[in-house]
């Protein structure tokens, strides 16, 4: 007897020691990645205006569209399809507006487990049209809808004020917020701002569609989130392989990079390309970038104030070619950003964004001895042999270059000086404050806004989801005044004609065509001249995580995480 019941405990504990292992190694397979994140919200977005509260929605709330990938091409995900004119989802009303119908995927619920369906969007029209529902960004929103309507369950109408070709960009429906949670507490009179699930101390309790939920929000430490138990149930919904995202709030970008180097973190991201030698460096690191919505380059003058013949010769288009043939612009970026030519950084071709530039329109070629030619057309040479162009009446060619404080920018016009002076022309620059001197309002002297330069060098974005960029800024009428942004110079009636075509035309084709034609009128003026995108930059643990997983990152100020779940650990295809 004694016998048997030592054999039965043996097999009890043999079995117990079984089911603790197999616990230990489950535990172990958990997969955690670690985020280095710069800044902390004190609300969620879309109320907060920190794009580092709408990163964190990546994790836990989608919509009806995404942008992924270098392009921000649209992807639907809560509807079934991008509702196009082709396929009969816009259509024009009597009076010409815009018609939109969206139909919702079936079997969509929300994390809680309740349906998603058109009343969820039907909440996203009521606080976008309605400013008493709280501090909601709306965008073109109260302008441009002028009716929301439920067809059924899955299916809603938008109905525009006009023609609206940008549906998809701005003034879009949304889907992505809780009816059967948010409704009630706007019905009792409490704004989106003041809902306990909105701050970070009752995040866990927020209600999202997305592959993660909220496991815990530590302030001042980290957010942390695990998977989404009803998400997967649909094909197009990708169950992650990754078990838990944890976002670690570290506030300085040297901090972040020695938490990456001790293995405190496992990625980290949005740090400066001058950073990306000592990210390399650190074993089992992957380095990689995206190009963002901002490049920096530099606009010459086409309407020079300057009375000095230098300045004035700035208003022949070949003299502004001839400036920018003499700058060997790849040179510079390989020697001030890219020193081995990993990161693959080149001169941005135009303003605007290659979806809406022809493949033709590239940078100017750096051809110093074609730089002279287009000088001596223009009645530049150096007549005295002292190795500076001149008028022949004694004038050298002398200019002026403004940018801000900003080290790398100096860095660039170092550079710049040095290659003008190899033919003969004399660059001075300046860096100057920029919210207060450099950017000032027309009526504060700004040097950009009142053009009072002949070259600056800055940043500007550009829109890669929509043509219409507000082109008007560019237009005749708004040359250096009040309000005007177009400091330039740059005048052209037949662009100016374009604008508002640009803006209103619904037909894709149509509407590219109307752009292209605008592009290329601002490419042969000669006036702006990409230096360098301002790429993000990313570096991740390699022995953790696969990077070619990872990569198919989005563009935009936002999107970056949008695909998250399709990131697999190291080994994991």
């Amino acid at each position: 007897m004694k016998l048997f019941f030592r054999a039965v405990s043996v097999s009890l504990m043999m079995m117990l020691l079984l089911v603790i292992s197999v616990r230990v190694v489950s535990a172990q397979e958990d997969v955690t990645i670690v985020i280095g994140w710069e800044q902390e919200p004190s609300i969620l977005s879309p109320l907060s205006d920190m794009v580092f509260a709408a990163y964190l929605t990546n994790f836990y709330q989608r919509d009806i569209v995404s942008y992924y990938g270098d392009n921000a091409e649209i992807a639907p995900i809560m509807i079934e399809e991008i509702p196009t004119i082709d396929n009969g989802g816009v259509t024009e009303t009597e009076t010409g507006a815009t018609q939109v119908t969206y139909k919702l995927r079936s079997g969509m619920v929300w994390s809680d487990g309740t349906p998603i369906t058109t009343a969820d969007c039907a909440l996203g029209h009521r606080l976008l049209s309605d400013e008493t529902t709280g501090n909601f960004q709306r965008g073109l929103y109260l302008e441009q809808v002028a009716r929301f309507d439920v067809v059924d369950e899955l299916t809603f109408i938008i109905t525009y004020k006009g023609p609206f070709p940008d549906y998809l960009v701005d003034a879009t429906p949304s889907c992505g917020l809780p009816a059967h949670k948010i409704a009630p507490l706007l019905d009792e009179g409490i704004a989106l701002e003041d809902m306990p699930f909105m701050s970070p101390a009752g995040a866990t309790e927020f209600v999202g569609y997305g592959p993660y939920i909220f496991e815990e929000w530590r302030v001042g430490e980290q957010v942390s989130f695990v998977r989404n138990p009803n998400w997967g149930k649909n094909s197009w919904e990708k169950v992650p392989a990754i078990d838990r995202v944890v976002a670690r709030f570290i506030f300085d970008t040297t901090q972040i990079r020695n938490a990456f180097e001790t293995g405190d973190i496992d990625l980290a991201f949005n740090w400066s390309v001058d950073q990306a030698s000592a990210y390399r460096a650190i074993p089992n690191t992957f380095v990689w970038s995206k190009p963002g919505v901002l490049q920096d380059a530099l606009w010459l003058n086409m309407l020079p104030i300057d009375p000095s013949p230098a300045s004035q010769a700035l208003a022949d288009v070949n003299v502004r070619k001839a400036i920018i043939h003499a700058l060997d612009r790849q040179k510079y970026i390989n020697t001030l950003l890219d020193p081995d030519g990993t990161l693959g950084i080149t001169i941005p071709a135009h303003l605007f964004h290659s979806n809406w530039v022809e493949d033709d329109i590239q940078p100017l070629a750096y051809d110093p001895n074609l730089a002279l030619d287009l000088f001596a057309d223009a009645g530049w040479t150096d007549t005295d042999g002292d190795g500076v162009l001149d008028d022949g009446n004694g004038n050298p060619f002398l200019i002026r270059a403004y940018t801000t404080t900003a080290q790398i920018r100096l860095d660039f016009l170092t550079l710049i000086q040095a290659d003008l002076k190899e033919i003969g022309v004399t660059l001075q620059f300046f860096g100057l404050p920029g919210a207060t001197v450099f950017f000032a309002p027309f009526e504060q002297r700004g040097i950009v806004p009142t053009g009072d330069f002949d070259i600056a060098l800055f940043t500007l974005s550009f829109n890669p989801l929509s043509p219409n960029l507000g082109l008007y800024w560019l237009g005749c009428d708004y040359i250096r005044r009040p309000g005007g942004g177009n400091g330039y110079g740059f005048c052209n009636p037949e662009f100016d004609a374009l604008v508002e075509p640009i803006a209103t035309t619904v037909d894709p084709q149509a509407r590219r065509a109307l752009y292209h034609r605008a592009t290329r009128l601002i490419h042969e003026a000669y006036f702006w001249h990409g230096l360098y995108p301002r790429n993000t930059f990313y570096a991740v643990n390699s022995a953790k995580f696969s990077p070619d997983s990872m990569t198919d990152m989005g563009v935009l100020a936002g999107n970056y995480f949008q695909r998250i779940e399709y990131w697999t650990p190291a080994g994991q295809s």
